[in-house]
């Protein structure tokens, strides 16, 4: 290990050889008995085949965090988010209460309660922070430029923000034909109500960041990560899903 700077506590320390921006945990589901992720390709989605293969086995940097901020301000961030998703809670009444709604308008999404704001939001946003620090291709559309800067103190400081502080919101593919677990692709960045964003596709979820601190529509924030500790994913329509995944990965 190399002496140098940590991106996230700004000390000179010994930098990890490894950090994963993308927590190795948060791919169990798609690793192999090799540890070898699995992915899906541009011409497999096009194409509709379900046929995944390996691509790699995980993105990660050296020499830019410390092992204290690595292993324990984010590991600790990366273990709850893990928990969240793959519902490794050891007892119920820690277990995030999650429900499926289907509104008149035909719209169907799933509402999760009982979720820790502080840090469910912060281990989503140490993903975007680590990918803008990164110097890997794979994240190459992601630059925060002064909003590195806010995310790092956020995070040091184990401080969330409010809801209309970077709100991020969670979609699902639901289409039968597709192998949701094999769905993963380098972020990308776009405009989300005239404001900067970037799309992470991870698992089969896509998460969209949305790089601002200012008002968003009142019904938007209402299906972000929020202070109630509570965040809802919206499915996309069944039968439509491909369509989305191509545009949102920008697959033509």
């Amino acid at each position: 290990m190399k002496i140098g700077k940590c991106k996230l506590c700004n000390q000179e320390r010994e930098l990890l050889n490894k950090s994963h921006v993308i927590p190795n945990s948060f791919f169990r589901a798609v690793m192999d008995e090799n540890n070898s992720l699995i992915q899906t390709s541009n011409l497999e989605l096009r194409s509709g085949i379900e046929k995944p293969k390996k691509i790699f086995t995980g993105e990660f940097d050296k020499g830019i965090l410390c092992s204290e901020c690595d292993n324990n301000v984010l590991g600790g961030l990366d273990k709850y988010g893990h928990k969240v998703f793959y519902a490794g809670f050891a007892s119920k009444k820690s277990s995030p209460e999650i429900r499926n709604v289907h509104n008149p308008q035909g719209s169907v999404y799933t509402i999760i309660k009982n979720v820790d704001y502080r840090k469910f939001k912060l281990f989503l946003l140490s993903i975007l922070w680590r990918a803008s620090i990164s110097s890997r291709p794979f994240f190459k559309e992601v630059s925060l430029g002064p909003y590195e800067e806010i995310l790092r103190k956020m995070l040091f400081e184990q401080n969330p923000g409010k809801n209309n502080e970077f709100p991020i919101l969670i979609y699902m593919p639901h289409d039968k034909e597709l192998n949701l677990k094999s769905i993963n692709g380098p972020p990308r960045k776009f405009e989300f109500q005239n404001q900067s964003a970037y799309l992470f596709t991870i698992n089969g979820f896509f998460f969209i960041y949305v790089v601002s601190v200012e008002k968003l529509d009142p019904s938007i924030l209402e299906f972000t990560v929020n202070t109630k500790n509570e965040f809802r994913i919206f499915h996309l329509p069944e039968g439509k899903s491909r369509d989305y995944i191509l545009r949102f990965l920008n697959i033509k």
